[in-house]
Parts: C-alpha cells; sequence; structure tokens
C-alpha cells in the first residue's frame, strides 16, 4: 500500500515526487472496502470495512413477444453481514489488529458506498438506499447502529442517493444533495433536498417553491456524480 504524505501541494497540477510517498506493509486484508471512512479519537484513522462476499443467483423465466419466445435473466443478490473491520492509522502509518464489534449493520449493508463523517462525535454514516435507512458506525466505542427508516413521503427522494453526495453541516444535518433514482433516469431538480438529523434522529425536506420557501438564492441546475463541500462562505 502507498499512502500520500501530508504537506505536500495538490493545485496547479502540481508533480508530486516519488519522495513524497512511503511504501507500508501489505493490506491485511486485500478484500476490504475502497470506500474507508475517517474517525478515531483523534480523527487520524482510516476504517475499512469487509464483508462477506455476497452472493448472486441467476434466475432464468422465458416471455412470448411478437411471437418469439425470449429468456430473460435475472440476478438476485443475498448480502451477508461485516466479518470485521481494518484500521489504518495514519499517524503511525501501520495497520492495527482486528476489533472486536458491538452490534450489526442492515440487513443490506453494501461496502461500495461513501460515508461521511463528524470529526466532533467519531460516528460515520453510510447511506445504504436498499435498507432505506443509514448505518451508522461509532469509530471510537466501535459500535454499528441504524438510523431511523426513511418516512414513506421521503422514499422517492431517498433513493436519489444513487449518483449524488452528501455533506454534513454544523447543524448535525446530512444533506443529500443530487442524484437520481437510477442510471438510465435524468437527475432531480435541486428544489428539494432531502436532509437527516444526527441529533434528533429524524429526516425533513428542505423545499424551495413558490408555495414553500425556506431556502435563499438561486436553485442550482441539477446535477450527478459530482462531489460536495462545506465552505464558511
Amino acid at each position: 500500500m502507498l499512502l500520500f504524505v501530508s504537506g505536500a501541494p495538490l493545485a496547479d497540477d502540481t508533480i508530486i515526487d516519488s519522495s513524497k510517498w512511503i511504501s507500508l506493509p501489505s493490506n491485511p486484508d486485500p478484500n476490504c472496502s475502497y470506500s474507508p471512512f475517517l474517525g478515531g479519537k483523534t480523527n487520524d484513522k482510516l476504517f475499512f470495512t469487509t464483508t462477506n462476499s455476497f452472493d448472486v443467483k441467476n434466475y432464468f423465466f422465458t416471455k412470448n413477444l411478437n411471437s418469439k419466445n425470449l429468456i430473460f435473466i435475472k440476478n438476485s443478490f443475498a448480502f451477508n453481514d461485516v466479518k470485521y473491520i481494518d484500521i489504518f492509522d495514519t499517524t503511525l502509518n501501520e495497520w492495527e489488529p482486528k476489533i472486536n464489534l458491538t452490534g450489526t449493520p442492515s440487513k443490506y449493508f453494501w461496502d461500495i458506498f461513501l460515508w461521511v463523517s463528524d470529526n466532533k462525535t467519531g460516528k460515520s454514516y453510510s447511506f445504504q438506499f436498499l435498507s432505506k435507512a443509514i448505518d451508522v458506525f461509532d469509530t471510537i466505542n466501535f459500535k454499528w447502529s441504524i438510523s431511523a427508516s426513511i418516512p414513506l413521503q421521503y422514499l422517492n427522494y431517498f433513493d436519489e442517493s444513487l449518483f449524488g453526495s452528501r455533506v454534513l453541516i454544523p447543524s448535525g444535518k446530512i444533506m443529500q444533495i443530487g442524484g437520481k433514482n437510477s442510471k438510465d433516469e435524468p437527475a432531480k431538480l435541486m428544489t428539494r433536498l432531502l436532509t437527516y438529523d444526527t441529533i434528533t434522529d429524524s429526516w425533513e425536506i428542505i423545499v424551495k417553491s413558490f408555495i414553500l420557501l425556506n431556502t435563499i438564492g438561486e436553485i442550482p441546475d441539477e446535477r450527478t456524480y459530482h462531489t460536495a463541500v462545506l465552505s464558511k462562505d
């Protein structure tokens, strides 16, 4: 594994000399998630979830269309529990021993989804659209929990987490920005933003319309495959 040393510039297409990289021992589990999250008491550790490989079963069925018998193949995914979490200490530049976990993630937890971390509480959040909830991992106490389920009236906005982004704001709310329901559908308008309150464990929709107005400024264009960051202005 190679780790980028902090302090090297990233702007203006700067070429980083190989001396700025350090070589580390091999990852203890090469199959761990490629979507780690930051946490720990001093917010200097990377957490990699490792799940049992999920099964893919193929189901065949036929359908008659315009006098032609067509064969369809349908995939069914069976997800399994997280086996353990690998931790990399970015201060000591070393992997930590396996840890004992408390609790379990949601039934359909999938470790490919990105996380949002709160460095004030040490908790990290992963939107799991199949479970209709958020998986929460406490990086200090090594404990799993699951958020309140998304209300039925908000489900359409929750599914838009595909190809969208999430950002944590100072009030403790996570905002879902952009996205769409599936790869082939158009991106949703930015007039409604789904938010999850990490303090009250509740959901709401921020709306800007002619009827309900609780935002200011111009509404940006719809967007997907983007990132979102919080700035002071």
